[in-house]
């Protein structure tokens, strides 16, 4: 009976100690999606700058255009 309690109580510590190790896990990998998100946006903001950058004059003189010919 002891030899039952004393196991019963090891596999509650082992499994304890699983259970923080996995929740550590999983906090770690939610920091890291965080990063992941963040570099994405960082990626598509650098991504419309440059589109901007190369094609902003040319769709500036077609708005302008557009804009003379719809004036009353």
């Amino acid at each position: 009976m002891i030899k039952s309690i004393v196991n019963s109580h090891a596999v509650q510590v082992v499994v304890s100690e699983v259970l923080a190790a996995v929740s550590g896990v999983r906090k770690d990998r939610q920091g890291a999606t965080a990063i992941e998100y963040g570099l994405i946006a960082a990626g598509v903001a650098v991504a419309l700058i440059a589109g901007m950058a190369a094609f902003g004059p040319a769709l500036q003189a077609f708005l302008e255009d557009l804009g003379s010919k719809l004036t009353l």
